[in-house]
C-alpha cells in the first residue's frame, strides 16, 4: 500500500510566518527600548532634583558669604554731626536763672500793716484762736480784694488749698528760697508760670475761720531750704 506524501509548505505561508517574526521581533524590541528610556528619564529626573538641592544650597551659601562681608560699622563720615551732638532747646536757653540769696530784697505784697508778726523764739497771741504759739510768717492786714503782688521774680511751685490758710500759692525765688502767700482768691497765674516782682498773683480773701478776729490779711511766709525766714529783714518800700 504507497503511504501519502507530506505537502511541502507553500512559499506565501512561509513568507507569512517570516513577516510574523519580525513584527514579535520589532514589538519586542520597542518593548525593551521604552522601558530602558522610561528607567533612563527617572534616573535623569533624580539627578536634576539632587542637582538643582544643590544649586540652591550654593546659591544660599553665597548669600550669606556676602552678608556677612557686610562691615559691622557705619564709617564715621556717615554719621550726622546732629546725632552725636544734643542742641540746646529753647526752654533751655530762655529759661530764666532765680538767684535769691541772703543779699537780695523782696517788695511788699500788699500795702498794709502787720498784724501778726514773725516769731520763731518765742510765741505771739493769736485773737482767733485764743492762744499762744509761734508765727513762721507774716499776717498783713489787707481790705478782701485787694491786689497782690509778687515780692520777687520766679516760678509758681504749687497752689493748693489749705484748711488754715485758705486758698495759698508758692513760688520758688532761686537758691533754695521759696515765697508763700496764703489768703488768696481770684487768683492770676497758674502752676509753672514765670514772674516778675510786682506780677500780680491773685487778690487778698476773706479770712478763714481761724481769722476771724484778725479780719482779711495775707498770710505772707519766706523760707530757704524748708526753714523760716524773717520776711522783714527783706522787705523794701517801693
Amino acid at each position: 500500500m504507497e503511504r501519502p506524501r507530506k505537502r511541502k509548505p507553500d512559499g506565501e505561508k512561509i513568507f507569512s510566518i517570516v513577516i510574523s517574526l519580525a513584527i514579535v521581533a520589532a514589538l519586542t524590541v520597542g518593548t525593551v527600548a521604552i522601558v530602558r528610556s522610561a528607567k533612563k528619564g527617572r534616573d535623569n529626573n533624580y539627578i536634576d532634583l539632587n542637582l538643582a538641592e544643590e544649586t540652591k544650597e550654593t546659591k544660599t551659601t553665597e548669600s550669606v558669604t556676602k552678608v556677612a562681608e557686610v562691615p559691622s560699622t557705619i564709617p564715621e563720615t556717615e554719621v550726622p554731626t546732629e546725632a552725636t551732638t544734643p542742641k540746646e532747646t529753647a526752654a533751655q536757653v530762655d529759661a530764666p536763672i532765680y538767684n535769691f540769696d541772703n543779699t537780695s530784697s523782696l517788695l511788699w505784697p500788699v500795702d498794709g500793716q502787720v498784724i501778726l508778726g514773725y516769731n520763731m523764739d518765742s510765741t505771739i497771741y493769736f485773737p482767733t484762736l485764743n492762744q499762744y504759739k509761734c508765727n513762721p510768717a507774716i499776717i498783713v492786714g489787707a481790705e478782701a480784694g485787694t491786689p497782690v503782688l509778687s515780692a520777687a521774680a520766679g516760678v509758681v511751685e504749687d497752689i493748693y488749698d489749705d484748711a488754715i490758710l485758705g486758698k495759698t500759692m508758692v513760688v520758688s525765688v532761686g537758691g533754695g528760697y521759696k515765697v508763700t502767700y496764703g489768703q488768696l482768691s481770684e487768683l492770676a497765674v497758674n502752676v509753672s508760670d514765670k514772674v516778675e516782682a510786682g506780677t500780680v498773683l491773685g487778690k487778698v480773701a476773706e479770712p478763714t475761720r481761724y481769722f476771724q478776729k484778725e479780719g482779711s490779711n495775707l498770710y505772707f511766709g519766706l523760707t530757704c531750704d524748708g526753714k523760716p525766714v524773717d520776711p522783714t529783714t527783706f522787705l523794701i518800700d517801693e
